[in-house]
């Protein structure tokens, strides 16, 4: 068995989502369920609606509103939103801590995930159209394939980083000559373990690289961009630091400008602080 085999067994045996999480994700796919039935999951874990309360009235989830219960936020938030403050939940625990293969330490994996959730949707809203359904998803969960590869990548850190010298190559492409395996493939094979969409799949496979995505590109683009303004903004720089290329294409496409950067970036450390808060993640330091 060669290093991927190793590495993708070891990602079908990283544990599941949590149980209620799970529910609440297969609810969500029935065409027949509705936001009282993904209620109804919730409610039975207290946990998970302590949790879900927390984000709930966060500045960047319920703005100046104020919600007490979890009816409240189902009618104000919606169906899709209470599903993205459902894997924010589930994604917490895994990503918070340090992530030794990357330099990251306790909570910097996390708060770069956060924040490419939020530039996300800040990104669109920026270039000027709605951002698309499950954007924040699809940015939160782009570097879970981290959590997958942190110590093997650990281990391989000095010949990755060699790669990079001599090639001249971003570190994920370096991570793909080393290990046969990247973290945005990783982290793909991880969201299809745990079954979640494949448009979220998708999107986290090709966020390094939106030129191989097919059909339309425009998440990965989103998502791609917003990691790339997020370590601009010191959010998330380890042991890659700024290793990794903008891909032009995605500048082309999105027509990025440097005020629609500066833009951006002004709102994901505006919208993250409150999310520190909420998570206990400790405060950026200037």
């Amino acid at each position: 068995m060669n290093t991927r085999e190793r590495i993708i067994e070891h990602i079908r045996k990283m544990p599941a989502l949590p149980a209620a999480a799970g529910r609440v994700l297969t609810a969500a796919r029935d065409p027949d369920a509705g936001i009282a039935d993904i209620m109804k999951i919730i409610e039975a874990d207290a946990g998970l609606t302590a949790d879900i309360l927390r984000l709930a009235n966060s500045a960047f989830f319920a703005g100046p509103r104020k919600i007490g219960n979890l009816r409240d936020a189902g009618v104000l938030l919606g169906m899709n939103r209470i599903v993205e403050l459902v894997l924010s939940s589930a994604i917490v625990p895994l990503a918070k801590g340090p992530v030794p293969g990357y330099d990251l330490s306790e909570g910097k994996l996390l708060e770069h995930m956060f924040a490419t959730g939020i530039g996300t949707e800040e990104l669109a809203r920026a270039l000027g159209f709605p951002p698309p359904l499950n954007a924040f998803t699809a940015g939160l969960l782009h570097g879970v394939g981290k959590i997958a590869l942190g110590q093997v990548v650990a281990d391989q850190v000095e010949e990755i980083k060699k790669q990079v010298t001599i090639h001249q190559i971003p570190f994920d492409k370096a991570e793909e000559r080393v290990l046969g395996i990247s973290y945005p493939e990783a982290g793909a094979i991880l969201l299809e373990y745990w079954n979640l969409p494949e448009e979220l799949c998708q999107a986290v496979r090709w966020h390094r690289e939106p030129d191989k995505a097919a059909g339309n590109k425009l998440m990965c683009d989103l998502v791609h961009a917003a990691s790339v303004i997020a370590l601009e903004c010191g959010l998330g720089l380890g042991e890659d630091g700024l290793l990794y290329t903008v891909c032009p294409g995605t500048v082309e496409r999105l027509r990025i400008r440097e005020e629609v950067v500066e833009k951006t970036g002004a709102a994901i450390i505006e919208k993250l602080d409150d999310l520190r808060q909420v998570f206990g993640l400790a405060a950026r330091r200037t």
